[in-house]
């Protein structure tokens, strides 16, 4: 475990050090954002169906700014060897792994709340009666996200075409959890807080355990081939 802090230690610092990530991702959220609240106000779109549409919008700006997050978290080991001296210094892969999977993580769950909250502002929709409730499904759509999203990356970390390749590989995958997603917010708008009461939550839960423990068996055999 002192090993994983220190590899979860040195990511936070290098992301706080550089932004790169941080500034690209905000940045893309808040502009996709922006683009599709504009859009819709300029459809002159009644408030009932800006609601039930609210869902599936949050959901794909999440996908598409997250995507540009993963691609660059495997940028700093590419460079010079630094993945196969980790590997050479002795350190578990699943732990190199389970580090960045924490930072990728926490890094798109705060993006997407963001992003949440300024659709709601600019297409005036009511969130406030279920802020804890989104903050929660939030948490647990990125940590099913985050472990596949980084399998993929790695895999197309040295493909000259990674660009394309990422989204092509990760977009199909992600259906599942992305339709489960938007099942899930629509139940947590219109209910109660019985969503986690629902089908739904339990494919959830069974979605984040699946691609976490695929990324996670996969990964050693990815990089060391």
């Amino acid at each position: 475990m002192t090993k994983l802090w220190i590899l979860l230690r040195k990511e936070i610092r290098y992301e706080c050090r550089s932004l790169q990530t941080v500034v690209a991702v905000v940045s893309l959220s808040l502009l996709l954002s922006t683009v599709v609240a504009l859009g819709l106000s300029g459809a002159f779109l009644s408030p009932k169906i800006t609601v039930k549409i609210f869902p599936s919008l949050i959901w794909m700006v999440f996908l598409f700014s997250s995507t540009i997050a993963v691609g660059r978290v495997f940028e700093p080991e590419t460079r010079d060897g630094a993945l196969h001296g980790l590997i050479l210094s002795g350190v578990s892969l699943w732990k190199v792994f389970t580090a960045k999977c924490l930072v990728l993580w926490l890094l798109i769950s705060a993006v997407q709340m963001i992003s949440i909250l300024l659709l709601s502002v600019m297409l005036n929709v009511p969130i406030s009666h279920a802020l804890g409730s989104l903050v929660a499904l939030s948490l647990l759509v990125s940590f099913g996200y985050a472990p596949l999203a980084l399998l993929l990356a790695a895999m197309s970390s040295t493909s000259r075409l990674k660009g394309i390749l990422l989204p092509l590989l990760l977009f199909p995958l992600l259906f599942p959890l992305f339709f489960t997603a938007i099942e899930l917010t629509i139940q947590v708008l219109t209910t109660n807080g019985t969503w986690t009461e629902s089908f739904w939550f339990t494919f959830l839960l069974g979605i984040d355990a699946l691609y976490y423990l695929v990324a996670i068996n996969l990964f050693d055999h990815v990089v060391e081939g």
